[in-house]
């Protein structure tokens, strides 16, 4: 018999997405599922429509608890969760019907502890965007080396925590940060860190809905910054604690590229003393830098000079 998969599905006010949902995961090829929906809380019709789903499928179990938050929400259901192999699928998302087959056939074929697949952004309406394509050319990677990959341009592909299969054991000691944003990029590092194999799947089988008034699409403001700002600092902590020069680098110069670009895209949102902070993080953050790349070495010495100076140029040019 093929190992049980647990689908944590984190419900919050998504009930004119929920079902079609719900049903993409119904329909999946591989039918060995448990789906946990976690109703966290909503204050719309998606709680009914998560209960009038358990007459429907036996594999569905609901559960209704006080709004925490998605990161709550998600660790609920790894709580309460029985499969071998869990995947975590948003309530306004979807995912094709090959979504756990696929992803689950190529981590049981490489060995491996957690497998990626590429994903689409659509609208509202269904209306593809773009495909979100893994480009690795490899069939599978070292938990460090996805660790590289995170660290580049498009590196939030690799990061999020939706377009994944895990094994369970993962998280017998990892849990999501509540009260966190960008939850996902505070539980990447140190999962991957000890992944010796990772899947790569570049069929795009999650299709992840952009849709408005979402808490990423909504205006930028101080908070999230700061969150922002938080997850930098500490990803370059757990680098400089593990060891890895290489990685120290290159999450130290990201976290320099960042402190420009929001100092040029936010300037309005920055008050007084978070640009002084910016202002003392780079100077001492920017040392820890190496690379040849000019551009980066004429931000670099701009920036310790004066971020606001760095940001100018690099608006001059970009």
């Amino acid at each position: 018999m093929e190992d049980l998969v647990s689908i944590v599905v984190p419900v919050y006010n998504v009930e004119k997405y929920l079902k079609k949902s719900i049903e993409s995961i119904l329909n999946q090829t591989y039918d060995n599922l448990e789906v946990l929906l976690v109703d966290d809380g909503s204050t719309d019709s998606s709680g009914e429509i998560c209960d009038s789903f358990i007459k429907v499928d036996s594999r569905i179990r609901v559960f209704h608890k006080e709004n925490g938050g998605l990161s709550d929400a998600r660790n609920f259901g790894i709580e309460h969760m029985k499969g071998q192999y869990v995947s975590f699928i948003d309530g306004d998302d979807y995912i094709s019907k090959d979504y756990v087959w696929k992803l689950y056939h190529s981590l049981k074929n490489n060995n491996s502890e957690v497998s990626i697949c590429s994903f689409s952004l659509v609208d509202e309406t269904g209306e593809k965007i773009k495909d979100e394509l893994l480009d690795s050319g490899e069939v599978s990677l070292s938990g460090q080396q996805i660790l590289e990959k995170a660290l580049t341009a498009d590196g939030y592909r690799y990061v999020v925590a939706w377009n994944k299969l895990y094994r369970s054991t993962l998280f017998e000691k990892l849990k999501f940060k509540k009260g966190m944003l960008y939850e996902d990029e505070f539980l990447n590092y140190p999962l991957f860190w000890d992944c010796k194999r990772v899947s790569i799947v570049e069929e795009p089988l999650y299709l992840y809905v952009q849709r408005k008034g979402s808490i990423i699409q909504s205006n930028m403001t101080l908070e999230k910054i700061k969150m922002k700002d938080k997850m930098h600092t500490s990803r370059i902590e757990f680098y400089a604690e593990k060891k890895n020069s290489f990685l120290h680098q290159r999450s130290c110069q990201q976290y320099c590229n960042w402190i420009v670009t929001i100092t040029v895209s936010h300037y309005n949102v920055l008050n007084v003393a978070f640009l002084k902070y910016l202002q003392h993080q780079f100077r001492r953050i920017v040392k820890y830098t190496q690379n040849d790349d000019k551009k980066l070495i004429i931000q670099n010495i701009l920036g310790y000079i004066n971020i606001r100076l760095a940001a100018y140029v690099k608006s001059k040019v970009m």
